[in-house]
């Protein structure tokens, strides 16, 4: 009997050690495939809440008014606006907004008519703005654009342009009597990869933001959306040739300089911030200087006669994409304003409207107590009065 007990009990352990081995590999297995999958879960719930925090999915909109708004019709979208101060008339980029847009990302620019540059007499109150004859001597979709005066009082209107999907240049017009625009160069290079918004510092010499990494048309440029990465940069261009000033940046817009041009301002859309940069020895040698955070999508930089720095900006990402789609879908609009005198920089709200008013707010220029926002998509833009 004792023999057959031990050699009941010598089987039974030999099973369990056959068996164990498997049990424990396929308890092992189910573990990693629930870890795998916390793990894949946990990553696209953190990155939902990242890319809804970029687009200001839980900002909330408290309307700020800006004295009276005037509704000025006439530029198909009004992306950037640039005032000359010397002779009060602010100069307007008109792409054919909503329509060129679209075509822009499905790449179907031929599709749409060209764009304009508008003109806004500011010393008249009751001006309306015109359109300047632009001969561009190709397809012209206006972007960002910016005024440069010489030391000897000429003018220089220096455009970003898209003729073609993927195709980018810069126009330098001279600006002669009653503002007419002649084109004097037009410029391409390399490192034109997605631009954005230009900033003229002397004559051919100029910076410019990329707002993608990659071309527009390309899958990496979807990637680079989706993940929130910072790969867009900034170029300069020396008269000559072209080349990248800073890179790693995460969708950059809006740029300018100080007066003394030793003072770079770049803004980062989704990374709704401003950063600041001291010049080296060179205007190829930059050094990041500090940022403000500002809790909005920031587009074009302008400056305030009473030296702050403007910007039209979008609260919210998601009912802009919105907007573009159907212009019956409001996008909030809210306008900034930085001050950058103090080695700390501040921000304030000088107008915040659900869209009602303006939708899709991306660029505000303030002189004496006047303020114009302009917008991307919309068929007017405001003529605000602090009364």
């Amino acid at each position: 009997m004792n023999a057959l007990i031990k050699r009941t009990c010598s089987l039974f352990s030999s099973a369990r050690l056959v068996n164990r081995p498997t049990y424990f590999w396929r308890k092992n297995k189910i573990s990693s495939k629930l870890i795998v999958i916390s793990v894949l879960l946990g990553l696209i719930v953190f990155q939902a809440f990242r890319i809804s925090t970029d687009a200001g999915a839980f900002v909330e909109i408290k309307p700020v008014d800006y004295g009276r708004c005037e509704k000025l019709y006439g530029p198909t979208g009004s992306e950037d606006i640039n005032v000359d101060r010397i002779n009060r008339v602010a100069f307007i980029s008109s792409g054919n907004g909503r329509e060129a847009f679209e075509s822009y990302r499905s790449g179907k620019p031929g599709q749409v008519a060209d764009g304009d540059i508008w003109v806004l007499n500011l010393s008249v109150a009751d001006s309306l703005p015109r359109p300047l004859k632009v001969d561009a001597g190709s397809k012209f979709h206006p972007h960002g654009i910016d005024l440069l005066t010489l030391p000897s009082g000429a003018r220089e209107l220096y455009v970003v342009n898209h003729p073609a999907r993927d195709q980018h240049e810069i126009l330098i017009f001279t600006v002669g009597a009653n503002h007419g625009l002649t084109l004097k160069r037009r410029i391409h290079y390399p490192e034109l990869i997605s631009p954005n918004d230009i900033k003229a510092i002397d004559t051919d010499r100029f910076f410019v933001t990329n707002d993608h990494g990659s071309p527009q048309s390309s899958f990496m440029a979807r990637v680079e959306e989706y993940l929130g990465l910072s790969w867009s940069s900034v170029s300069y261009f020396d008269g000559n040739k072209g080349s990248f000033l800073l890179q790693g940046l995460k969708s950059a817009n809006g740029i300018t300089v100080s007066d003394d041009r030793q003072t770079l301002y770049v803004a980062e859309a989704l990374g709704r911030s401003v950063k600041r940069y001291r010049r080296g020895k060179s205007n190829r040698q930059w050094k990041f200087a500090d940022k403000i955070s500002v809790d909005t999508a920031v587009d074009n930089l302008e400056w305030s006669d009473d030296g702050r720095l403007l910007s039209g900006t979008h609260p919210k990402i998601f009912p802009l994409l919105e907007h573009f789609d159907d212009p019956a879908a409001i996008s909030p609009s809210q306008v900034i304003a930085i001050n950058v005198q103090k080695p700390e920089m501040t921000v304030e709200t000088l107008y915040m409207n659900n869209g009602s008013e303006l939708s899709g707010s991306s660029v505000a220029t303030l002189l004496d107590g006047e303020l114009l926002i302009g917008a991307v998509a919309e068929t007017h833009f405001l003529r605000c009065r602090n009364e």
